[in-house]
C-alpha cells in the first residue's frame, strides 16, 4: 500500500537552473557522484549502476560511483542505507533531499554479493527478495529526470537528451500498491538478450513476496506413484499408493511434466480428492518449505520463502485439466455440490491440516478451471489466498465480460475483507490462438491499451493484492507497461500514461502512432466488428480462446482496414524526426504489422482453396433393416470411401470407410491394414481413432462421435440456445465392434439417427469423418479437408450425405413408350437427341427412326432421370427393326448431377420387326467412387446402322438379393 507521497516533482529541461535545484550534470560535466556505503547491498550496487547508466543516456556523461566519503567538491547521491537506522516494512523505500545530498534508499535483503553490471546472474533476484533501494532509484529517475522504461534495451528507454541535468527537490516514502506480487510472463519470439529481459523486469519493479500460484501437485507422484525417470527424483520414491491418484478419469492424459518422468506409463493427471493421503502430504510439504527444508520435485521449491514482515502462502493447484477423479466417493462429492465446491473443499482440508502443524503456514490456490466460480456450499478456510484468472484480452465479448466480471465482483464482495485476493490475467490473443491453437500463425493484431488501463485501474483500486499476466509482449508492450506501472503506482491515471507514452517514446511520430493504436483498438476490441454468431457464442472458463479462429480474425483485417493502418504507419515513418524515433516505429512494424500483412496474403491464398466445394454423396437407404444390430449389416454392399486428404486437401492414405444407412441407423465400418493404430494405442483418447462430426444443419451445431482404437466411444453435442453455445456429453449408446490387432484395425459403428437428431428435413446429413492420428509422426486424414488444425473450427467444411428413400415396389416407368405424339424431326414428348451423337432421327406413326453416321453412334434418350436401388433390375421391352447393330442403354448417375457410366446392350438389326427383352442390374454401392443412384433410359445405333423403334416399356423390378 502507498504510505506517504509528499510531492510530485517536475523535471527541468533547461540549463538555467534555480538555486534550489540539485545539479547532477552541468554542461556535459559531472557535478555529482553516486555514493555507496562501505558494505553496500547487492540491491544498492545494482541500483547505483542503473542510475549511472540512465544519467549517461540523458547527458552522455558518466557519474562516478564511489564508496565512503567521495569527492568533497561534488554533490552526493547516496544510494542505499548509509548507516542510518530505518524500520522498513516490506518493499518500502524513500527519496529525500537533505543538506548533505540526495538519499535514495529502501528495504534490501542483507545480501552483500558483488554485482557485475554486464552479468545478469549477479543481479538481485526477481522473486522473494527485497531490493527496494532500486525502486527509489527508478522513482527518482522517472519523477525527477523524466525517464520512462517502456521496452527492452536502451531503445526502450525514453528520455530527453540534454547536457545539463537538474532535479527539483522532493520527498517520497512509499511501498508499491500491490504488495503480494507483480509479474508478467513476457512471452517473446524475437531475439532479446537475457540481460535486457531481466533488466526490463527490474525496471518494471516485478517481484513476488507472497501468494503467487501455479500448478504444483507433482512431487507426490515421485514418492507414491512410481520411480521417476530422473535419478534424483527416483531416489525419493517411498511406496506405491494408487489410492492417492484419480480413478476412472474421462480420458487418459499425462501432464506435460509427468510425461517426461513416466514416458512409458499412463499416469493419472489428477489426484483423488477423497483420499486423506494427499491432504496430509501437501500440508506437510507446505510446512517443510516454510521451514526451508528441501522438497525435491516440488515445482516451486527453491523460490518460495517466508519474507520478513509478510505472510507465507504455499501454492496448491492441481494439474491444468478438468479430468477429475471419478471414484465412487469423488462422484458423490461432485454430484452433491459443484465442481468448484469439490476443489475448494479439498484445498480447505489441506489448509486445516497445515495450520495444525504450523499456524503461520497458509495456502493459496486459483479460481480457475473447474473452480472458476465462487463456491456455493463450501465456506473458505480463513488461511486461504485466492488468485482469480480472467481474460482481459476478451472482455470486448459481451458474454465473456458479463460472466467473468460478475464472477470477479462476487469474489470481491464476499472475500476481499477475509483474505488476500490476487489476479491472473491473459493478454495473449489473438497471437496465441493463431500460433498455438488454430495454427494459422499470422494474424490481424488486436491492441487494447485503453481498455487494459481502464479495467486494471479498477482492479488495482478494488484492493487486489497482486497480479500475474501472461502477456504476448511482442504485441502488447504498451499494455504490459501499463499493468506494471499501475500495479506499482496508480497515482498517475492510465490515460495520462498512454498519452505520454506516444509523446515521449515516438516523439514527432507520436500522434500518428497513437492513431494506429486507436484504430486497431476500435476495430479489434469492439463487438460490432465481429460476426454476430461469434458474439452470441458463450465461451466458458478463464482463458478464453475460439474467438480468433482464422475466419473470424481476418474478418477484422479487411483489405480496406489493412490499407488504412499501412497509411498511418507510413505517415508515422515520415514524421519521425530522429533515427531513434524512426527505429521505434520500424520496431513496431517488425513486431506487429509486418506479420499481419504477410498473414493477409496467406489468408487470401487459403481462402481461395477453401472455396473448393465439400464432398456431397447421395446414399440410398438399404432395403434390409438391421435396427442397429451390427451382426446383420452387410458392409460388402456398402458405399466405399477412400479418397482421403490431409486437412489442407493434399492427398494422403488411410483405410476404407464403408457407409450404409437404413431407416434407423447410419452404419460405418473403418478398416486399415497398418500397425499405426496398434503402435500408438497408448496415446490419449482424442489422438488415435475415428472422429465423426454430424449435423442436420449448417448453423454451427453438431454431434461429435469419437471411437478410439481401444474400443471406447464418446458422443458430444454442440448447440446454441438463446444465443448461448453449449458443448455437452450425450447419453447416447453407440453399438460398436472393435478389432485392434498388431497389423490392422477395424471398427464398426451403428449411429442412431433419431437420438442424434438426423437427418435434416430434406434428408441430408452433414458430415465429416476424420481418421485422427494426432500422435508423433502421425497425420490425420479427412473426408472433407477443413483447412485448419482445429477440428471443431472446420465445422463449416462438413460434406453431406443426401439420403434417398428405399423404393420397395416394382414399378413401370412413364417413358411415353407409345411414341404417338412425334412427327418428323419433332420427337415424342420427353425424348431428345444426344447432341454428342446426333445422327438422323425422325418420328412417325408411333415409331422413331434412327440412322447413324458412317463413323459415329446415333443416340437418343428420355430426359427424365429415374431412381433405382442397388441390385434393382432395369427391364427394357421394345420392338425394333433395322440394319447393323442397335440396342438399348442406361446411363448411370450419382444423384441427378454426376454422370458415371453408360451400360449398353446391342443386337444385330433385322428386316422384320422383332420384340426384345433386355435386363440391366443397378451396381452395388461400392462399385464406383460415387454410388449409382439414378439412371437414364436410352437407345443407340452403332455407326452406319439404322433402327426403327416402337412400343417401349421400362420396368424397375426389385430382386430377392436386393442390393447384392
Amino acid at each position: 500500500m502507498q504510505k506517504r507521497f509528499i510531492l510530485f516533482p517536475l523535471f527541468l529541461l533547461s540549463a538555467c537552473v534555480p538555486a534550489a535545484d540539485f545539479l547532477l550534470v552541468k554542461d556535459a560535466q559531472p557535478v555529482s557522484e553516486i555514493v555507496l556505503g562501505e558494505q553496500p547491498t547487492r540491491a544498492a550496487q545494482f541500483a547505483a549502476f542503473e542510475l549511472q547508466h540512465a544519467v549517461k543516456l540523458i547527458t552522455n556523461t558518466e557519474l562516478p560511483i564511489v564508496s565512503g566519503a567521495g569527492n568533497n567538491g561534488l554533490g552526493k547521491i547516496f544510494v542505499g542505507v548509509q548507516g542510518r537506522q530505518k524500520n522498513w516494512h516490506g518493499e518500502e523505500y524513500s527519496i529525500s533531499f537533505e543538506p548533505d545530498g540526495i538519499h535514495l534508499e529502501g528495504n534490501d535483503n542483507a545480501d552483500f554479493g558483488k554485482v557485475d553490471y554486464s552479468d545478469p546472474r549477479t543481479y538481485p533476484p526477481l522473486m522473494y527478495y527485497y531490493r527496494s533501494t532500486a525502486y527509489a532509484v527508478y522513482d527518482f529517475l522517472e519523477k525527477g529526470c523524466g525517464v520512462r522504461y517502456y521496452s527492452f534495451g536502451d531503445r526502450g528507454i525514453a528520455f530527453q537528451p540534454r547536457e545539463t541535468l537538474a532535479v527539483t527537490s522532493f520527498q517520497l516514502q512509499r511501498t508499491p500498491k500491490m504488495d503480494a506480487f507483480r509479474r508478467s510472463s513476457l512471452k517473446l519470439k524475437k531475439e532479446v538478450s537475457q540481460r535486457d529481459s531481466i533488466l526490463l523486469r527490474h525496471r518494471w519493479r516485478e517481484n513476488t513476496i507472497y501468494g503467487q500460484i501455479n500448478h504444483n501437485i507433482y512431487s507426490i507422484y515421485y514418492r507414491y506413484w512410481g520411480k521417476a525417470k530422473s535419478p534424483e527424483l527416483a531416489s525419493v520414491f517411498i511406496a506405491r499408493r494408487p489410492e492417492y491418484f484419480a480413478k476412472n478419469q474421462q480420458y487418459k492424459e499425462n501432464s506435460t511434466i509427468q510425461k517426461y518422468q513416466y514416458p512409458e506409463e499412463s499416469v493419472p493427471s489428477q489426484l483423488c480428492y477423497s483420499s486423506d493421503g494427499p491432504v496430509k502430504y501437501f500440508a506437510e510439504e507446505a510446512c517443510k518449505v516454510y521451514r526451508g527444508e528441501p522438497v525435491p520435485g516440488a515445482l516451486w521449491f527453491g523460490n518460495i520463502k517466508k519474507m520478513p514482515g509478510m505472510p507465507f502462502y504455499y501454492p496448491i493447484q492441481p494439474d491444468d485439466s478438468g479430468n477429475v477423479c471419478r471414484c465412487f466417493q469423488c462422484l458423490e462429492r461432485q454430484e452433491k455440490y459443484t465442481l468448484s465446491d469439490y476443489h475448494f473443499d479439498w484445498i480447505n482440508r489441506i489448509a486445516t491440516e497445515a495450520q495444525k502443524i504450523d499456524p503461520d503456514v497458509n495456502i493459496s490456490t486459483l479460481s480457475y478451471g473447474i473452480a472458476v466460480d465462487y463456491p456455493t456450499h463450501v465456506k473458505l478456510h480463513p488461511s486461504l489466498a485466492i488468485q482469480l484468472c480472467m481474460s482481459l484480452q476478451s472482455w470486448f465479448h459481451p458474454l465473456v465480460y458479463k460472466r467473468q466480471y460478475e464472477n470477479y465482483k462476487k469474489w470481491l464482495s464476499l472475500e476481499k475483507d477475509n483474505r488476500p485476493l490476487t489476479v491472473w490475467l491473459y493478454l495473449l490473443n489473438p497471437m496465441d490462438e493463431a500460433e498455438r491453437i488454430h495454427k494459422y500463425h499470422k494474424f490481424f493484431p488486436v491492441l487494447y491499451p485503453e481498455h487494459v488501463g481502464k479495467y486494471f485501474t479498477e482492479i488495482v483500486n478494488d484492493g487486489i493484492r497482486g497480479f500475474f499476466a501472461e502477456t504476448a509482449i511482442e504485441q502488447h508492450e504498451l499494455e504490459g507497461y501499463l499493468l506494471a506501472r499501475l500495479a506499482y503506482d496508480p497515482s498517475v491515471g492510465y490515460r495520462e500514461l498512454i498519452d505520454e507514452y506516444f509523446e515521449l517514446y515516438y516523439g514527432s511520430a507520436g500522434a500518428a502512432m497513437k492513431d494506429v493504436y486507436d484504430t486497431l483498438e476500435k476495430i479489434g476490441y469492439n463487438p460490432d466488428s465481429y460476426r454476430p454468431q461469434n458474439m452470441a457464442r458463450e465461451f466458458p472458463g478463464s482463458y478464453i480462446y475460439g474467438i480468433h479462429n482464422e475466419i473470424d480474425n481476418w474478418h477484422l483485417g479487411t483489405p480496406e482496414r489493412m490499407k488504412l493502418i499501412r497509411n498511418l504507419l507510413d505517415k508515422a515513418l515520415a514524421l519521425a524526426a530522429t533515427p531513434l524515433e524512426k527505429a521505434r516505429v520500424e520496431d513496431f512494424i517488425d513486431r506487429v504489422w509486418k506479420q499481419a500483412e504477410e498473414g493477409r496474403i496467406d489468408f487470401e491464398k487459403r481462402d481461395s482453396i477453401r472455396n473448393v466445394p465439400p464432398p456431397r454423396f447421395f446414399l440410398p437407404r438399404s432395403g434390409k433393416e438391421c435396427a442397429g444390430n451390427l451382426d446383420k449389416v452387410d458392409f460388402t454392399a456398402a458405399f466405399r470411401f477412400n479418397d482421403w486428404t490431409d486437412a489442407y486437401k493434399k492427398e494422403t492414405t488411410a483405410g476404407d470407410l464403408r457407409i450404409l444407412v437404413d431407416s434407423t441407423h447410419l452404419y460405418l465400418e473403418y478398416a486399415e491394414n497398418t500397425a499405426d493404430a496398434f503402435n500408438n494405442k497408448e496415446s490419449h483418447f482424442w489422438s488415435n481413432g475415428l472422429e465423426c462430426f454430424l449435423s442436420d444443419t449448417k448453423d454451427g451445431s453438431y454431434r461429435q462421435v469419437f471411437a478410439d482404437v481401444n474400443g471406447a466411444v464418446k458422443v458430444y453435442t454442440s448447440y446454441t440456445v438463446n444465443g448461448v453455445t453449449r458443448f455437452d456429453e450425450m447419453n447416447c449408446t453407440i453399438p460398436i465392434v472393435n478389432l485392434l490387432q498388431p497389423d490392422s484395425w477395424r471398427v464398426r459403428l451403428a449411429l442412431p439417427l433419431k437420438e442424434l437428431n438426423l437427418p435434416s428435413d430434406d434428408n441430408t446429413i452433414y458430415v465429416n469423418f476424420i481418421r485422427v492420428r494426432q500422435y508423433e509422426s502421425g497425420e490425420s486424414a479427412y473426408f472433407s479437408p477443413i483447412f485448419t488444425r482445429n477440428h471443431a473450427e472446420g465445422i463449416y467444411r462438413m460434406g453431406s450425405l443426401v439420403l434417398l428413400d428405399y423404393l420397395p415396389d416394382t414399378r413401370t416407368l412413364d417413358v411415353n413408350g407409345a411414341l404417338l405424339d412425334g412427327h418428323g424431326e419433332k420427337l415424342p414428348q420427353g425424348w431428345v437427341i444426344n447432341p454428342g451423337y446426333p445422327g438422323k432421327v425422325t418420328a412417325e406413326n408411333g415409331a422413331i427412326q434412327i440412322k447413324a453416321p458412317e463413323k459415329s453412334l446415333a443416340y437418343i434418350h428420355f430426359e427424365k432421370l429415374f431412381r433405382a436401388d442397388p441390385g434393382d433390375k432395369i427391364i427394357f421391352e421394345y420392338a425394333s427393326s433395322g440394319t447393323g447393330n442397335g440396342g438399348c442403354a442406361i446411363s448411370l448417375f450419382h444423384g441427378q448431377v454426376n454422370f458415371i457410366k453408360t451400360l449398353t446392350h446391342g443386337n444385330p438389326g433385322t428386316e422384320e420387326e422383332r420384340r426384345h427383352h433386355v435386363e440391366f442390374t443397378m451396381p452395388p454401392l461400392e462399385t464406383f467412387s460415387y454410388p449409382a443412384t439414378h439412371f437414364r433410359v436410352a437407345f443407340l445405333v452403332w455407326p452406319d446402322g439404322t433402327m426403327k423403334l416402337s412400343d417401349i416399356a421400362v420396368t424397375v423390378k426389385k430382386t430377392d438379393d436386393g442390393e447384392k
